[in-house]
């Protein structure tokens, strides 16, 4: 995605996807921060339900499968991996900004047959 310079709708990166890993963020910051201001509250509260609404037919599915109570036990490991999501994406802009520029290109060398390859 850096590479090519945008941002696509497939497999589990969809526009739902981004916006839910977005969210997921949001109570670990409101909530707290609701001890100055507890409107925030509100806010942290809402981004929870919008994560649960935005997934709901993966929760659905977990419930058909295995039950309410496995779907239910699903929702807080599916916010684990929206974090999970969000700080790994974080790593690799990062990464992608700062540490890509600083490394040199690997050197290439022909083999035995005459093909080059990376070494390293």
């Amino acid at each position: 995605m850096l590479g090519e310079k945008k941002l696509v709708n497939d497999l589990n990166v969809r526009t739902r996807d981004r916006v839910s890993v977005a969210l997921a963020f949001a109570p670990l910051v409101t909530l707290p921060a609701a001890a100055l201001w507890p409107p925030l509250l509100g806010v942290g509260g809402l981004a929870m339900v919008l994560v649960v609404t935005l997934n709901a037919p993966l929760f659905r599915f977990f419930s058909r499968e295995r039950g309410i109570l496995f779907a239910l036990g699903v929702v807080p490991l599916y916010w684990v991996f929206l974090l999970v999501c969000g700080l790994g994406f974080a790593l690799g802009v990062t990464r992608h900004l700062f540490a890509g520029k600083a490394r040199p290109e690997r050197p290439r060398r022909e083999n035995a047959a005459g093909t080059s390859r990376d070494e390293g």
